[in-house]
């Protein structure tokens, strides 16, 4: 059953990471499959409880991300009308509600801090070859991309690591503040 979920997993991440790549946008079509997918891929490791207490911190965390953002949205342009939808678009921030069914919280964190930078790296690196002329970045499909080697990199383990923070080489419970 896991590599079936994978398997459609990669096909739909694929076609996302195409969209958005090409159109600079998604359909909907692939993101109720994808949220099938990521239930189904959560159910098969953890408790849904757990799963739904994941969920909702993950959510948590993105709406204090993108309250950040408008905040710094409205100091930097002042009420001109510049709105949060001319900077991250709809599909990115449903694409990041999804993502956040896939990770226990501190890995969220890490994936969104690692995600941001290689795509903003590679981004800058390779503008003029990836599209010249289009100033916006294709979050969602960059997500998707290092979703998949998320996902081809945990079936060469036992299990979905990414619930689990033991694969940290730091035991947090010592850290002393």
């Amino acid at each position: 059953m896991r590599w079936i979920i994978d398997g459609g997993l990669l096909v739909l991440l694929i076609y996302l990471a195409y969209e958005d790549f090409k159109f600079r946008a998604i359909s909907w079509k692939s993101l109720p499959l994808i949220l099938i997918g990521f239930l189904a891929k959560g159910l098969l490791w953890i408790p849904w409880q757990l799963l739904l207490q994941y969920s909702l911190i993950n959510t948590g965390l993105l709406v204090i991300q993108l309250a950040g953002i408008y905040i710094y949205i409205l100091m930097r342009y002042g009420r001109k009308g510049v709105g949060i939808q001319q900077y991250i678009g709809s599909g990115d921030m449903l694409t990041l509600l999804l993502l956040g069914m896939l990770f226990e919280p501190l890995n969220f964190v890490i994936f969104l801090i690692a995600s941001y930078s290689l795509i903003l790296i590679v981004w800058i690196a390779g503008k003029k070859y990836l599209a010249p002329g289009n100033p916006h970045i294709p979050l969602a499909g960059g997500l998707a991309i290092i979703t998949i080697f998320c996902i081809l990199g945990a079936s060469l383990t036992d299990g979905w690591p990414f619930y689990r923070i033991d694969w940290i080489p730091v035991n947090i419970e010592t850290i002393h503040l």
